[in-house]
């Protein structure tokens, strides 16, 4: 198996995620890895809140796709796609990305959090 940094990736401006994140509704999201981002937010959070956050960064990110049959090689993608990417495998009813900003070594973990969103309904 590859090494994460060797994992198949594609590219999204922090715009199209800040757009990607705020168009997510009634979703609440956790942050583990990322230093910037738990220093600026507080987690778990809306998605309002972190789309903010990373909109005003303007970093690319690289989001990996764990399926093992594509090869994007860093291509940009399309944000109505970024469902595909996710990782269901540890809760079918949550989401998982992994990332890293473009030109970092960092990976870091975007999780959709389904208990914290429904503790705020």
């Amino acid at each position: 198996m590859p090494s994460e940094l060797q994992l198949p990736y594609y590219t999204i401006s922090a715009a199209d995620l800040a757009q990607w994140l705020a168009q997510q509704p009634n979703c609440w999201w956790n942050v583990d890895g990322d230093p910037v981002l738990t220093s600026l937010v507080d987690f778990p959070c809306p998605s309002g809140e972190i789309a903010e956050v990373v909109g005003k960064l303007e970093k690319n990110s690289c989001v990996f796709d764990p399926r093992e049959d594509e090869h994007p090689n860093g291509a940009p993608i399309d944000p109505k796609r970024l469902d595909e990417l996710a990782n269901t495998e540890n809760n079918s009813q949550s989401r998982t990305f992994l990332l890293r900003w473009e030109g970092g070594e960092v990976q870091w973990l975007l999780a959709e959090d389904v208990d914290a969103a429904g503790d705020a309904a």
